[in-house]
C-alpha cells in the first residue's frame, strides 16, 4: 500500500479584471504572483519520502458575473495556480522487506492546483 499527500501555501498579489458582456452579465480575466511552498509525501510501510518546494507562485482565471440589483453580484470563477519550477524527485521503495511482493518506483513532482468559486460581491 503506498499513499501520497500533498500541501500547497502560496500568498498572491491578483488583479482581476472585467469587461461588460452584456447589461448585467461581465467576464473577467486575472493573473496574480507571489511567493509558495508545496510539500509532497509518499509513504510504504516504514519508508517515507518527502519532496519540498519553494519558489514563485502563480495564478490566472477567468470567470462570469451577474448583476443580481444593488450593485450586487454572483461570480462564477475558475482559476489556475502553481508554483514555477517545482522541483521532482523519484520515490523508490525496496522489496527485500519481507512485508512487500513487489518494488514500487514512481515520481512524486508539483502539480497545478485548480479551483472553481462561486461568489457574492457586495459593494462597500
Amino acid at each position: 500500500t503506498l499513499t501520497a499527500d500533498s500541501t500547497t501555501f502560496m500568498v498572491l498579489a491578483n488583479l482581476w479584471k472585467d469587461f461588460a458582456v452584456t447589461q448585467g452579465m461581465t467576464f473577467s480575466l486575472g493573473a496574480g504572483l507571489g511567493l509558495g511552498s508545496s510539500q509532497q509525501t509518499a509513504v510504504s510501510g516504514i519508508y517515507t519520502t518527502d519532496i519540498n518546494t519553494t519558489g514563485l507562485a502563480y495564478m490566472v482565471g477567468a470567470g462570469v458575473g451577474f448583476d443580481v440589483g444593488s450593485g450586487m453580484v454572483i461570480s462564477l470563477t475558475y482559476s489556475l495556480s502553481g508554483i514555477a519550477g517545482g522541483t521532482s524527485g523519484q520515490v523508490v521503495f525496496d522489496s527485500s522487506e519481507p512485508f512487500y511482493d513487489d518494488p514500487f518506483t514512481g515520481d512524486l513532482s508539483s502539480s497545478l492546483n485548480q479551483s472553481f468559486t462561486v461568489g457574492l460581491r457586495i459593494p462597500m
